[in-house]
């Protein structure tokens, strides 16, 4: 059965990328921790803003730490952090702490 939006059509996205030809290939949830996987599938090296809608302790890049990144408060509210991705490439983001129940 699909799932009606709320009666006052309010809809929000977890995770938003300002790149169109960024994509999100791979979502999980590990204990307290969100994993994104994402693929520069059209889009220069130069780095894009991923919006997210939650707030996390801290923001890894890569599994192998490559990279922490700084989470910054955007002009809605929201929590972005800046990534580069070369094309035709993937990373994956670590978000800490965001599978707690009081996110």
């Amino acid at each position: 059965m699909a799932r009606k939006p709320a009666a006052d059509g309010y809809a929000q996205s977890l995770l938003g990328v300002s790149d169109r030809g960024s994509q999100v290939s791979t979502l999980m949830i590990e204990v307290n921790d969100l994993l994104v996987r994402l693929f520069n599938a059209e889009g220069d090296e130069s780095p894009k803003t991923i919006t997210l809608s939650v707030q996390p302790d801290q923001v890894e890049l890569d599994g192998r730490i490559r990279e922490r990144l700084a989470v910054r408060n955007g002009a809605d509210g929201r929590s972005e952090v800046q990534v580069a991705i070369p094309r035709f490439d993937f990373c994956t983001l670590r978000l800490y702490g965001v599978g707690h129940a009081n996110h």
